[in-house]
């Protein structure tokens, strides 16, 4: 297999994105010792996708991975109760028991913290990520979404396992859950409901 002579085109692809990501964080937080708590929290894929889970119900393909090595999540197979896909095998998750010692130990001492609540806050700012690999999502994300119909949701939901589309049908059907329908139902799949959250779906695909 061909090897061309060493270049420096991924290590600026990394130092961009990570000043890129740093510049961020200093344009919304003006504290540094919030910054520097925030920067390393939400720079971590291992919490982040943990109070995604948390609080959105579900998270990207990739951060699955990495929670189901850590033996951080459970995963339990289901059928679907309800809707056009009533009857469908899913293969939903949980944060298991080591996973939820994990987010206490990070957030131990921080409950009453203005910026922890912010990094919470920009959580619920968006339903799911999708960076073009999939989000995976807990059981009772994948039911309401299934029950409301929401196909912009489930056209994204992969198997943790492989990543293969758990309901490819969606791809190829027609109809709109709008983001404040989405927020509504939250309180079927979320740790943390209100009127002002967002369920947006950013897609970095």
């Amino acid at each position: 297999m061909l090897t061309e002579r060493p270049n420096d085109m991924l290590i600026e692809a990394d130092r961009r994105a990570h000043r890129a990501r740093l510049d961020v964080f200093e344009e919304y937080i003006d504290d540094p010792v919030g910054r520097r708590v925030l920067s390393r929290l939400g720079n971590d894929i291992v919490f982040r996708s943990l109070l995604e889970l948390e609080l959105n119900g579900c998270t990207s393909f990739r951060g699955t991975q990495v929670l189901n090595a850590g033996g951080l999540v459970t995963l339990s197979a289901f059928k679907v109760r309800a809707g056009r896909f009533r009857g469908r095998e899913c293969l939903g998750q949980q944060v298991s028991e080591v996973g939820r010692d994990f987010l206490f130990y990070e957030q131990e001492g921080l409950e009453d913290s203005h910026w922890l609540g912010y990094l919470r806050g920009s959580v619920l700012a968006y339903a799911c990520i999708d960076d073009g690999h999939g989000v995976c999502a807990t059981r009772e994300f994948l039911e309401t979404s299934v029950e409301i119909d929401d196909l912009e949701i489930l056209k994204r939901c992969v198997h943790p396992y492989g990543g293969a589309y758990l309901f490819p049908e969606a791809w190829g059907l027609s109809g709109k859950v709008s983001d404040k329908s989405r927020a509504s139902a939250s309180k079927w799949w979320s740790a943390t409901t209100g009127p002002e959250r967002s369920s947006a779906i950013v897609a970095l695909d």
